[in-house]
């Protein structure tokens, strides 16, 4: 049973939103395809993970944001059992790569953070998160390696890793052994009071500095980020790739980015419409902001949320 699932962060949406409609620096844009990656994975960990566990048997929260005694730490998917807590952290690295005892590199030699330290923090500081709420439950983790090109040369025999080769009989291992069990109200009880110490906002999340002035204006093809054109019979075209769309679909879809990009701003019918550049009326753009979200106020202090 899937007792929160994963959503894109956003500061993930923010740049990618940035991405399609300025030029990012390179250090920023390195940081987006990393995030991207990374998010990847973890969907893609998550979806093996759902197929693969009976539901009756656990409790899988994913992307918890926790603290304890001031320092925060982060679990990409937790599972709980009847019998114990499975944390999972998951990368989604790909290459080749090699380990020296306790540390690791790259093919080309360039030093890596190892993961089995973040793996080993995050299982510590959730203990000691645990002892504190007085519940006492075996812990168990595993460092998931969710991208098949990926290979670690002089890889640790006896470290709980999981390479992509492994994955599905390790979960199929997994679900064996919880066949016969049932979630009790316990178990319950412990998913509902992390997912209530769950932080919604992180305080970590960096972002580039700009202006509304220095993005691009009109509605983008969800497909190549080109910017469409508008079409008969309210139509979005994109002259590149040959993406059609209703044009209230990709109002909406631009108000969406609006929203993540300048959240102070209001919005109204002339923003929106200046935003969204290719729609030839304002009243095609009232119409739609009328039907999909809500009107505050009225005249020229009307504005939608």
């Amino acid at each position: 049973m899937i007792r929160k699932m994963r959503s894109k962060p956003k500061e993930l949406e923010l740049l990618g939103c940035l991405d399609s409609r300025s030029e990012l620096m390179d250090k920023d844009a390195q940081s987006y395809l990393n995030s991207l990656q990374g998010f990847d994975g973890e969907c893609e960990f998550d979806k093996l993970l759902s197929e693969a566990l009976d539901g009756k048997c656990s409790i899988v929260l994913n992307d918890l944001l926790l603290e304890h005694n001031g320092t925060m730490f982060q679990i990409d998917s937790l599972v709980i059992t009847p019998q114990k807590i499975i944390v999972f952290e998951v990368k989604n690295y790909k290459g080749d790569f090699y380990a020296q005892g306790e540390q690791w590199f790259s093919k080309s030699g360039t030093e890596i953070k190892n993961p089995l330290h973040q793996l080993r923090r995050c299982e510590a500081m959730l203990r000691q998160l645990l002892q504190s709420l007085r519940i006492n439950l075996l812990i168990e983790s595993h460092l998931i390696f969710i991208n098949p090109e990926f290979y670690l040369y002089q890889a640790p025999i006896d470290p709980p890793i999981v390479f992509y080769p492994q994955i599905s009989r390790y979960l199929k291992q997994l679900n064996n052994g919880l066949i016969g069990n049932v979630i009790s109200a316990k178990q319950e009880k412990l998913a509902s009071k992390l997912l209530s110490l769950h932080i919604e906002e992180s305080p970590f999340t960096r972002l580039p500095d700009y202006e509304y002035s220095e993005v691009r204006k009109g509605i983008l093809c969800p497909e190549c980020h080109n910017g469409l054109t508008a079409f008969p019979r309210l139509k979005l075209l994109c002259e590149k790739c040959g993406h059609v769309e209703r044009i209230d679909a990709g109002i909406i879809r631009s108000v969406r980015e609006f929203q993540i990009l300048f959240p102070k701003r209001k919005i109204t019918t002339n923003s929106i419409f200046e935003w969204c550049d290719v729609v030839e009326s304002k009243l095609t753009i009232r119409r739609v902001l009328q039907k999909e979200m809500k009107q505050q106020g009225q005249g020229q202090h009307c504005y939608y949320i």
